[in-house]
């Protein structure tokens, strides 16, 4: 089931603006403060070539060092949180939160949180 849902400021709520929640919140791909960007290309050449696609990871990796991401990043900035301020954010938004064992995507090195609302 998908289900639309935003983060305000009075928590979690579904495109209806209803609190009333239940299940399970998976937040996944969240970039550490510690995790270079290195770590990410490394990690997306690895998955390519063990799913057939390296040389498009590659050109891809080109392509990104080549336009204006870099520029367009450090104007906008790249949200990265550590363990401790996920949870927190999750917390303040009604949820009891924890980390996950591994990250469900490809890159080991980003972390996975679950929570479930109070």
């Amino acid at each position: 089931m998908q289900c639309r849902l935003a983060l305000g400021g009075d928590g979690l709520t579904d495109a209806n603006g209803t609190r009333d929640l239940s299940g399970t919140l998976v937040v996944s791909d969240v970039i550490p403060p510690n995790v270079p960007a290195v770590t990410d290309a490394f990690a997306l050449l690895r998955f390519g070539a063990g799913n057939g696609f390296f040389f498009a990871a590659a050109w891809g990796l080109v392509r990104t060092l080549l336009s204006n991401y870099w520029k367009l990043r450090s104007k906008l900035g790249l949200t990265r949180y550590a363990n401790a301020a996920m949870i927190e954010k999750l917390d303040a938004a009604g949820f009891d939160a924890a980390l996950a064992p591994a990250n469900i995507g490809h890159n080991r090195a980003r972390k996975a949180f679950y929570a479930r609302p109070r």
